[in-house]
């Protein structure tokens, strides 16, 4: 429950539903007009992104933990948690906490 909390809560959410209307009738800035079904479809991209990075900072939140492990433990595949921990590196919500053997271990900031 505490997940869908934090997934609805996300700023992509909000900027998306938000912004269903103008998608809908006037388009996007290049005048792009979504359909229901492209703008469902764009819809569902970012709640199972946000879900996976939820899942990652539950992971995280639990103690370090490599991208390969969390990989493993969510089987999410590693390209793709390594983007969101890339992401969340860089809006500061996680760190690196130490690295063994070569392998960076994170952690939440």
């Amino acid at each position: 429950m505490k997940m869908a909390e934090a997934v609805l809560a996300g700023e992509k959410i909000r900027w998306i539903i938000g912004k269903r209307t103008p998608f809908l009738e006037s388009g996007n800035i290049y005048g792009e007009i979504f359909t229901k079904h492209e703008f469902n479809r764009a819809m569902d991209m970012v709640i199972v992104e946000e879900t996976e990075v939820q899942e990652i900072l539950g992971k995280l939140q639990e103690g370090a933990r490599s991208v390969k492990d969390l990989a493993k433990d969510l089987a999410i595949p590693p390209e793709r948690v390594f983007r969101y921990v890339t992401a969340l590196v860089r809006k500061e919500m996680i760190r690196l906490d130490r690295v063994e053997e070569r392998t960076p271990l994170y952690r939440m900031a």
